[in-house]
């Protein structure tokens, strides 16, 4: 089977929001969607159907189901996601090597010149900007802050409609205060490629190549280091900089940024950043920081090792965190050695130094580790999924 984009058309909703409309059949039938604002509206071309392939891939590559479309899409990534992604993708998922059939379009299609990147107020998304609003290099300088919801704001316990409000309110904050343009791209991308953690890269970079007249260069926030680089089914993002490589035209260049630097060396770089000291927002399980789940204590430890918590307390509950210190300190070690955690792995040396060893707390977290781990895998699930990460090591 496959899935066919038959056509591609804007529409007008009537209601200050336009729409790039692709309409689908075969194994995937249906309307897929990429909604802005109408001022936006001008930057479709419905002429193109490059972003709805992107967006279409890697489920369809996951089941081995290839992709046919009646609208043109651009010969250079034709040949590369044929040529490069395809069969890559094919391999990691264990499935057929994917084709991707379509009328490769003649000639390039004109933008812009804007530069984006996606403003989730993350550790990644603020390094991102923080490092190429001022370069050397003018046309690669950040002009517009984007947030798309093609899918992460349904992987936190907060409703996703609700996650999605907190979030484009912040980004607009942020982009108010500090002088960027934001844009908001809408997507029902979610019901046709659901494993939003497992190929986010992707999908993002999907939302971008629906508006190819405005953006010629954007930076995807890399969250795995280039030094972890290998293939995994567990996610794109491991590989990332070949993902992106193989999404560019010769008219929007995408690149994986701050896969150069560890995330603590991402931190570092964000204490001297003050416009993000109220807006840092790196928890994924609710709205506001909670300070408790993996994500928001790497940050918290890091911060802590630089000795700048006390910059932060407007989006942690610093309190919470100190009154629980050794317990967190022994997290840490927990999560370093048991679940292999490479943002761990680099943090705990340093904060052995700076506290030493909580030994009592400790041994009480490893028990508990171990017995919430069973509770939730079974014994094969943890052999399977330690046995990927040391094949992942090796490669």
């Amino acid at each position: 089977m496959a899935v066919v984009i038959e056509k591609v058309e804007v529409r007008g909703s009537g209601s200050g929001l336009t729409r790039l409309v692709a309409t689908l059949s075969g194994d995937r039938p249906g309307e897929l969607f990429f909604e802005v604002e109408d001022r936006l509206a001008r930057y479709f071309r419905p002429g193109r159907a490059d972003g709805f392939v992107a967006a279409l891939l890697p489920e369809s590559a996951m089941h081995g189901g290839d992709i046919v479309s009646h609208v043109p899409v651009s010969e250079s990534l034709l040949f590369q996601l044929n040529t490069f992604l395809c069969p890559v993708l094919g391999s990691v998922y264990g499935a057929r090597k994917i084709e991707i059939t379509a009328p490769p379009a003649a000639g390039n299609t004109a933008a812009a010149g804007a530069v984006g990147t996606g403003i989730t107020c993350g550790v990644d998304s603020l390094y991102t900007v923080a490092r190429y609003s001022c370069t050397p290099f003018p046309r690669h300088n950040l002009t517009h802050l984007c947030l798309f919801n093609v899918g992460s704001h349904h992987i936190g316990a907060d409703d996703p409609r609700e996650m999605e409000e907190f979030r484009t309110d912040l980004a607009r904050r942020f982009c108010a205060q500090n002088g960027y343009e934001f844009l908001r791209i809408h997507s029902n991308v979610h019901d046709f490629s659901p494993r939003y953690a497992r190929y986010f890269s992707v999908l993002n970079a999907a939302a971008a190549m629906s508006l190819p007249g405005l953006f010629s260069h954007y930076y995807s926030s890399s969250g795995c280091a280039v030094s972890e680089f290998h293939l995994t089914a567990v996610g794109l993002a491991h590989f990332e900089t070949f993902v992106l490589d193989t999404l560019s035209t010769p008219t929007l260049k995408f690149y994986s940024t701050g896969s150069e630097v560890s995330r603590f060396e991402k931190v570092r770089a964000l204490v001297a950043y003050a416009p993000g000291y109220g807006y840092l927002n790196v928890c994924n399980t609710r709205r506001r920081n909670c300070g408790v789940c993996v994500k928001c204590l790497r940050t918290l430890y890091a911060l802590d090792i630089l000795g700048a918590l006390d910059r932060y307390g407007e989006v942690f509950d610093l309190d919470r965190y100190r009154g629980d210190h050794s317990r967190h300190l022994a997290e840490c070690w927990v999560r370093k050695v048991l679940a292999r955690d490479i943002f761990c792995r680099d943090l705990w040396p340093r904060l052995r130094k700076k506290y030493g060893f909580p030994w009592t707390r400790v041994l009480q977290e490893t028990f508990r580790f171990i017995r919430s781990r069973l509770a939730i895998y079974s014994r094969s699930d943890i052999r399977r999924r330690l046995g990927d990460h040391n094949m992942g090591r090796k490669g």
